[in-house]
């Protein structure tokens, strides 16, 4: 008789033990209802445009989340309480637009502007906040990915020219 024979056999507690009707992993991805879908931050992103979203531009944010597009009909309802939106896009052009994102505390919001390069040095994106994109991100990999891109502006090559003329710049205010 071997010392493995003398061993008793304990049974596992329940919390170990493996239930024959559920199984481990499942093979069917569970969905997540579209109202608790939020960016990888666990906060709404308004995107901010001046320049127009082409329909292309749009399909891209629908790929990674729920889009709303901001029309009138919204002027007096907080933006809680529109329909839920992972990607709430709001012409900056309107003036109904400004007037609702005034009276709205955007601390709440991931807030991206998409405007021109021209547009980068206008007021409302100084007093929003926020970052600045001039373009969308087409090469995402997943959600997270996709609102990481949204939220980190590029780096920006350097320049002769624009070295030079900063230099010359700093010159002149001495």
């Amino acid at each position: 008789m071997s010392s493995l024979d003398s061993l008793s056999v304990v049974p596992l507690p329940a919390t170990i033990s493996a239930s024959p009707t559920a199984p481990l992993v499942s093979n069917q991805p569970q969905a997540i209802p579209a109202s608790e879908r939020v960016n990888s931050s666990g906060i709404k992103t308004l995107v901010l445009c001046s320049k127009k979203l082409s329909p292309e531009d749009q399909a891209i944010f629908e790929e990674f989340g729920q889009v709303v597009v901001w029309q009138d009909k919204y002027l007096n309802v907080p933006l809680s309480q529109i329909p839920p939106f992972d990607y709430l896009i709001l012409d900056m052009n309107s003036k109904n637009t400004r007037l609702t994102l005034g009276r709205t505390d955007l601390s709440q919001y991931v807030v991206v502007s998409y405007v021109t390069v021209i547009q980068r040095i206008e007021d409302f994106v100084e007093q929003v906040g926020g970052t600045v994109i001039t373009s969308i991100p087409k090469e995402a990999v997943n959600k997270a990915d996709f609102d990481l891109m949204l939220q980190t502006e590029k780096l920006v090559s350097p320049s002769i020219l624009k070295s030079a003329f900063k230099w010359a710049l700093s010159c002149l205010k001495k």
